[in-house]
């Protein structure tokens, strides 16, 4: 796994870690793929979904998107349309023909809805309807103000914020999901050009002229502000939709937020959090040992921390990432929650599910050469193999019982023929 280097702020927005051809299979649902398939995956993105199923969406060099893992009724969050549509799982890669063929550079999931971005900054979104109709679910269609271009964006439980070229931020859908307060998009106004942003499960935190605000719910403290309540789930509107600014003692670089956390990254580097401050949510890396963190408090890394990521798992839930120029330091729900100082590849999180908000990219060795008759057909082999094992495993669940005997044989019958191709 590598790391640009060098990156501005605006430019963390769009953040790409990159890794191998060959590391590609190490990824959850990617080892499902072909050869011949792994061959044409430029980037992709592994996510959790809340029944904490693991889904991905991948991107090839013939300008298509693929979906595959938990699609769920009630959101389609792969976007799947005619037989898929509304399909419960995608156990093999399906086309998502509202993003393939639109030049699509990155994509992000939340808790019920999607989006992703394009080259020429066009955004997407899809999935539950957020806005009214909460019984329907939509398919991907354009977000935002008419020829508005995108150059960043985040996704929460059920909203989407994105920054425009002119340094605007948009929000769509509701901050709180549960509160039925639904909305179209619109505009936050502020007085200077926002130039960094990050969503949490149901708040947003970003930069504008070295100052940073939030918005949104601060139930657990998330919202960096002292006299936030959090004894009630919804508290009032004014308070919910009304930014905030986060007093800190420099100016703010860029923010990243968690599930229900917030980090700050300070001109001279210092890392800064509030919120959640707990194993099930995952740790924030400070000395306090309160439950909920109101006021942001110090990270306990002595480096100056250049990049911040976070991602969520079924295991861990929240791991935090921070590269600074000693090294790279990772936390999170286990043992103590304090920073430990790690090897870069030894940062385990990566290789198993994409952190927020970031697009993994792919290295191959070289152009990919001609496909041989013998190469095509093991690749369908592997592919017929795999399915083969996924329809076992489900007659095992329907049956309730070991399942037939039919289907390992089926199973020794491909691999044999593998070895007669090869």
């Amino acid at each position: 796994m590598s790391l640009p280097k060098n990156i501005t702020a605006v430019e963390f927005n769009r953040l790409e870690l990159a890794v191998t051809q060959d590391e590609l299979a190490q990824y959850p649902l990617m080892e499902r793929l072909s050869k011949h398939e792994r061959e044409k995956v430029v980037s992709f993105n592994v996510f959790v979904r809340p029944s904490n199923n693991i889904s991905v969406f991948f991107i090839t060099c013939d300008d298509k998107v693929y979906g595959m893992g938990e699609n769920g009724y009630e959101v389609n969050i792969l976007a799947m349309e005619d037989r898929l549509f509304r399909c419960d799982q995608v156990h093999r890669p399906a086309l998502v023909k509202g993003l393939s063929s639109k030049n699509i550079k990155s994509v992000n999931i939340g808790g019920v809805i999607g989006a992703a971005l394009d080259h020429d900054g066009a955004l997407y979104w899809w999935g539950k309807d957020v806005t009214w109709r909460i019984d329907d679910v939509r398919l991907p269609e354009p977000a935002g103000y008419g020829n508005t271009k995108f150059t960043s964006f985040c996704c929460g439980h059920a909203m989407l914020a994105a920054i425009n070229d002119k340094g605007q931020v948009f929000v769509c859908g509701p901050f709180d999901y549960n509160s039925r307060n639904y909305m179209y998009t619109h505009e936050i106004k502020f007085d200077q050009p926002v130039v960094s942003l990050s969503c949490g499960l149901s708040h947003l935190a970003l930069v504008t002229d070295g100052r940073a605000y939030t918005i949104g719910l601060g139930t657990q403290g998330q919202r960096g502000v002292p006299l936030y309540p959090s004894s009630s789930f919804t508290p009032r509107n004014n308070q919910r939709d009304k930014q905030t600014e986060v007093v800190l003692n420099e100016p703010c670089k860029f923010v990243v937020c968690g599930p229900f956390s917030t980090f700050f990254v300070t001109a001279s580097g210092k890392l800064w959090a509030c919120g959640a401050n707990c194993a099930q949510y995952g740790y924030l890396g400070v000395s306090s040992k309160a439950p909920i963190i109101k006021i942001p408090q110090l990270v306990a890394i002595n480096s100056a921390v250049k990049h911040m990521l976070t991602t969520c798992d079924p295991v861990d839930y929240c791991t935090s990432l921070a590269f600074t120029d000693d090294g790279l330091y990772s936390w999170n729900g286990e043992g103590v929650g304090m920073p430990c100082k790690v090897n870069g590849d030894e940062a385990h999180f990566v290789s198993t599910i994409s952190p927020h908000n970031v697009m993994i990219r792919v290295v191959h060795p070289s152009p990919p050469g001609p496909v041989t008759l013998s190469d095509l057909l093991l690749g369908k082999l592997d592919v017929a193999t795999m399915l083969i094992k996924d329809l076992h495993l489900e007659l095992e669940k329907l049956n309730g019982s070991q399942g037939d005997e039919t289907a390992p044989n089926i199973e020794s019958l491909a691999l044999a023929n593998s070895k007669v191709l090869a």
